[in-house]
């Protein structure tokens, strides 16, 4: 289950994955050098290590994690 939690502004948030004991960060966008498109939307979850989100323009936007544990926003351009 994803969750998307508020930060101080109205720019500031986070998407948590809360599937186990502990909420995991999956995307913030305070530490994010690549920004999620504005009003991108949730589609589907692909596996443990990828998600899959819809830009308001139709185009794909896909979350994955690397080995080393920190996700990547992966847009069309």
């Amino acid at each position: 289950m994803l969750t998307e939690e508020g930060g101080e502004d109205e720019t500031s948030f986070a998407i948590l994955d809360v599937r186990g004991k502990k909420q995991r960060p999956v995307w913030t966008s305070k530490e994010s050098k690549t920004p999620l498109p504005a009003k991108a939307t949730f589609v589907a979850w692909i596996d443990d290590k990828t998600i899959k989100l819809e830009s308001p323009d139709k185009k794909p936007v896909v979350l994955t994690q690397g080995s080393d544990g920190t996700w990547s926003v992966n847009a069309a351009p």
